[in-house]
């Protein structure tokens, strides 16, 4: 089995790239030879599963264009596609659905901003590609939560007979206790964290999406001695010189952050299926988000390893939250639902569901 795995751009951020390089890894154990197509932001070093072809333009149509005749030149391949590509056979909707993420963003900015924002060139290109796609009669979908499959199914049409819903998965470093335990109090230690305080934790970029501003005034609401915020990831929120609240910028990996912290919050707009939220998980932190994620789901089934909350955005909804997990007794509740996920969500059984589903529809 050969695949064609498509992703455009690059962010040594980005959960889909992230995503796409432990896939890739998981292919390789598996014996799946993998091309990728992206543009020329994708460093050669980043990419150890096989070859690079690369892609010049950077029009999402153009870009289409010239996939496909990529695709032309490996008769006998499968072209599985993480961008709005009419033609891919096999699209995994990781990043969701961007007719439902307007709708998202224009509940909350209101009818105006949304009128000008749909008629942008980039939106309006964006939709059409959707439209072409999903009309693919071919096509197949993975989505990452069950959330995005709803939404593909209701807006265009799209049969459930060839949607599958394969969660993201997550494989932690192997670290002993002590190191853990060291890296956690450095970081600490650095930041003036006092060892009984709890430190609420933000990772992500696209700040305004993912709601950082909200958490950073509902953290002010608290006014809570013991509690402190960091934020990760590129973006801007008004701090207003609060001496406990503390903006990181990008980090090559938040692995210290999350050994630091004791709560995770992610206040989204909209999530596929976060992987900042997993990989939190996967190292012990409660997970704090709203409905609009499809993480809300591993939630849902494992209830006492976080909280779900509604959006539209409350702030006060959101301090009341995160007041609840000052306690520890509810965060050491969260301990064996957190063990249940991370040894549920591995990156092995994302990738074993994924081949399956590619070879049965493509033998």
């Amino acid at each position: 089995m050969k695949l064609l795995a498509c992703r455009r751009g690059w962010s040594p951020t980005g959960g889909a790239e992230r995503f796409l390089q432990r896939f890739a890894k998981g292919l390789m154990e598996e014996g799946v030879e993998t091309t990728l197509i992206a543009d020329g932001r994708w460093p050669e070093n980043e990419w150890a599963a096989g070859e690079i072809e690369r892609v010049s333009c950077t029009d999402p149509q153009e870009f289409a264009r010239e996939v496909m005749g990529i695709k032309a030149r490996h008769p006998g391949t499968c072209l599985f596609s993480m961008e709005r590509l009419p033609g891919a056979d096999v699209f995994r909707a990781g990043d969701g659905l961007h007719s439902a993420w307007l709708d998202r963003l224009a509940a909350e900015d209101g009818g105006l901003g949304n009128w000008f924002r749909r008629r942008r060139k980039m939106h309006r290109q964006l939709l059409a590609l959707e439209d072409r796609l999903f009309a693919e009669p071919k096509l197949r979908v993975v989505a990452n939560s069950r959330m995005v499959a709803r939404e593909l199914m209701e807006r265009h049409g799209f049969p459930e007979s060839r949607i599958t819903v394969i969660p993201n998965g997550y494989d932690p470093l192997d670290i002993s206790a002590q190191e853990a335990l060291e890296k956690r109090n450095a970081l600490r230690s650095s930041l003036g964290i006092p060892e009984n305080a709890v430190l609420f934790l933000f990772v992500g970029s696209g700040w305004k999406r993912k709601g950082a501003q909200v958490l950073v005034d509902a953290f002010r609401r608290m006014d809570h001695p013991q509690a402190w915020l960091a934020l990760v990831g590129k973006g801007r929120a008004k701090r207003d010189g609060h001496p406990r609240i503390h903006l990181a910028g990008p980090v090559r990996s938040p692995l210290d952050w999350f050994l630091a912290a004791d709560v995770f919050a992610l206040p989204t707009l909209y999530d596929p299926f976060s992987n900042a939220c997993l990989e939190a998980a996967a190292y012990g932190l409660p997970v704090l988000t709203t409905d609009a994620n499809g993480f809300a789901e591993v939630l849902e089934q494992n209830p006492a390893a976080g909280e779900v909350l509604p959006v539209p955005r409350d702030a006060e909804a959101w301090a009341a939250a995160m007041t609840r997990w000052m306690n520890s007794d509810r965060r050491d509740a969260s301990k064996a639902p957190l063990e249940n996920i991370r040894r549920h969500f591995t990156i092995r059984r994302n990738v074993m569901a994924t081949v399956d589903f590619i070879r049965t529809n493509f033998p």
